[in-house]
């Protein structure tokens, strides 16, 4: 496994000009680096109840979170790493578990239900799609990603993300 499979992290987001970006930018371009992935083109598919629940639930923005996604990260093929990913906010802290797998993988779990791995991970992900909430896909939204590391605090990561696209 050369990928992590589980975060937890504290979040903060904003809506910023393009002013307010190249503000942002004069202020930290001596404090921050590029990080592993500088420039990311970013895919989610995102999960949800016919009565979408889960986005209901994440606008509410009380208590717990929880939102089903693959992501994928570039052009893809049938052989691609992609990710289906289970993210938690609770108390202001997200957590997130992924289990990777090919595109094609995904393809068949998403419309066969052929489970492409026998992980806890991928069994806690059709636990939630299959027998919690009958989630199905409902939003994909693409984007280009900047991300930036502390230069003295590897802990830190700042992304801007660009270029919005969506469609249901």
């Amino acid at each position: 496994m050369d990928y992590q499979e589980i975060f937890e992290r504290v979040e903060s987001k904003y809506v910023l000009t393009r002013k307010q970006y190249m503000d942002v930018m004069t202020r930290i371009h001596g404090r921050i680096k590029p990080d592993e992935f500088p420039h990311s083109d970013i895919t989610s598919i995102y999960f949800d109840t016919e009565d979408y629940r889960l986005i209901i639930a994440s606008l509410d923005k009380n208590g717990y979170r929880a939102k089903l996604r693959l992501r994928s990260y570039g052009i893809k093929n049938g052989q691609t790493p992609v990710f289906m990913e289970i993210k938690k906010k609770y108390d202001g802290v997200t957590y997130k578990r992924r289990q990777e797998m090919t595109y094609d993988q995904s393809r068949d779990y998403i419309l066969f239900d052929r489970m492409p791995l026998n992980t806890q991970i991928m069994k806690e992900i059709d636990y939630l799609k299959n027998r919690k909430q009958q989630l199905n896909p409902k939003v994909l939204i693409s984007y280009q990603r900047d991300s930036w590391a502390g230069r003295d605090d590897q802990s830190l990561r700042i992304t801007f993300d660009s270029d919005i696209r969506c469609s249901t």
